[in-house]
């Protein structure tokens, strides 16, 4: 059944892909033929006729299909980042042998060269929106969603419940849980305003299989036991053409791990990496930091300059804030903001907790007032919702002690609440934003933001601050999560 529905969903794929080339070929032709000559204001070649390059350069797409096949985007299930990584991936290799080709070939006087260095350009915004949007609407038809059932409704399993709801692009529908505990029959895992039931005990595998046609199983019980593990993933094995393991390796980097294997001694090698020891690495974060000065330099310039004005008008008190903060190897470093306090904020907190004890617990849980915070201004409200205070730390990233994407910068009193973080945060630059600023920001408790900064300096790769530059501009604009 479900070798069907995996075909089913590469073939629904093949068609947005080809859909994609299409939209993306027929943009780049009329941007060649119409507006490039209008752009340049001076006359160029014409193209040969549209039809001419869908007919004689039909091997384009289709060299285009077998990479991406050879990655495995028809037939992976891959989280959304992956996935779009992966499709960069193949159409920038796709393109190299393409010029390959021509070059080879000798067919550049038939070739259009900007035409196709469009469509590359083009293709790598309109295939990853189009693979987005159609596969959001193959799912919700039910038509190629995989039935999943996971084993263990502890922790762990309920964790990987929150993730994989969160992970749509995978497809996965989530039937409920088998787990052993006694007080766990019965009840169900609530996550996101939806239950899923327990439907009963390891035992009952065979049953709850056919009774719900399960397509796949997730093994998340990891105090199980490997004698336990072995003897039911090797009864998987003989029931479905993948499964899934959850391995007890929480705290180890995921994203920056290799895995491989010694064969037939069943030994596995698990590669961890440290990217940011690499001087290679910290010098290509600095020099990306620098280009986005060169940059954001103006228009972050331009926004300061207005509402730095606005704030003037409203407190005729100095627009600027300089804050001290932790910096790397535990520095202290001065951050540039804009103002969103009075000048007496710290009186009007203490006279906040007096009257609302109850603020000073969620102060020590938060290190924020989520709500009415009585120490911002009117403005202020309005730059905090869109972090617009944050802007001169642009001047931070100039000078060298912060970076665009890192760490929260922290406070100097915050080092005891920080525990055995510290070293490894304070091992490189805070940033402007970071991982815990996509992931709640405020929202989030103080303990988690730690976390959230342990894995990102664990897990770090450009790849995942091009991430989190992405869904920084998303959250912002939002406004989700902001006091």
């Amino acid at each position: 059944m479900f070798r069907g529905k995996n075909l089913l969903r590469g073939f629904f794929l093949l068609i947005i892909d080809s859909i994609s080339y299409i939209i993306s070929f027929s943009l780049a032709y009329v941007i060649r033929e119409n507006l490039l000559p209008l752009f340049l204001n001076t006359s160029i070649s014409s193209l040969f006729p549209y039809s001419y390059y869908l007919i004689h350069i039909w091997w384009y797409p289709l060299v285009m299909a077998v990479v991406f096949s050879l990655k495995g985007l028809y037939t992976k299930r891959l989280v959304i980042w992956e996935e779009i990584k992966s499709l960069l991936i193949g159409l920038s290799f796709t393109f190299f042998l393409f010029l390959t080709i021509i070059a080879l070939g000798k067919l550049s006087p038939i070739v259009s060269r900007t035409l196709y260095t469009s469509i590359f350009f083009i293709s790598l915004i309109l295939f990853p929106l189009l693979r987005y949007w159609g596969k959001n609407i193959i799912y919700k038809l039910n038509i190629c969603n995989k039935k999943v059932l996971i084993i263990g409704a502890g922790r762990e399993g309920e964790n990987l419940l929150k993730g994989l709801l969160r992970e749509k692009s995978l497809g996965f529908e989530i039937i409920g849980f088998l787990d052993d505990d006694k007080k766990q029959t019965g009840k169900s895992i609530q996550v996101m305003n939806k239950k899923f039931p327990i439907l009963g005990k390891v035992k009952d595998l065979d049953n709850i299989l056919t009774k719900y046609q399960i397509d796949s199983i997730i093994l998340s019980i990891p105090s199980m036991g490997i004698k336990n593990v072995l003897k039911i993933s090797n009864g998987l094995q003989t029931k479905f053409f993948d499964f899934y393991l959850i391995p007890e390796l929480t705290g180890i980097s995921v994203l920056n791990s290799e895995l491989n294997h010694i064969f037939p001694e069943e030994i596995y090698l698990l590669k961890i990496k440290n990217n940011l020891i690499s001087y290679y690495n910290k010098f290509l974060k600095r020099f990306l930091d620098l280009i986005f000065c060169v940059i954001l330099f103006i228009p972050f310039s331009l926004f300061i300059i207005l509402l730095s004005t606005l704030i003037f008008i409203e407190n005729f008190y100095m627009p600027f804030y300089i804050d001290l903060r932790m910096g790397k190897d535990g520095r202290q470093i001065k951050v540039y903001k804009l103002r969103s306090m009075f000048r007496n904020a710290d009186q009007v907190l203490n006279a906040y907790f007096k009257k609302y004890p109850d603020k000073k617990v969620e102060w020590k849980k938060f290190k924020k007032i989520k709500g009415d915070d009585p120490r911002i201004t009117k403005v202020g409200k309005y730059i905090r919702k869109f972090s617009l205070d944050e802007l001169p730390q642009i001047i931070n990233v100039i000078q060298g002690n912060m970076s665009f994407i890192g760490p929260r910068p922290y406070l100097p009193e915050e080092k005891k609440d920080i525990g055995n973080y510290l070293d490894l945060i304070l091992s490189i630059k805070p940033g402007v934003t970071g991982l815990w600023q996509i992931s709640g920001r405020n929202e989030v408790e103080f303990s988690e933001r730690l976390r959230y900064d342990y894995l990102y300096i664990k897990n770090w790769s450009l790849w995942l601050d091009f991430i989190i530059l992405l869904k920084t501009f998303h959250t912002v604009i939002k406004g989700k999560g902001s006091y």
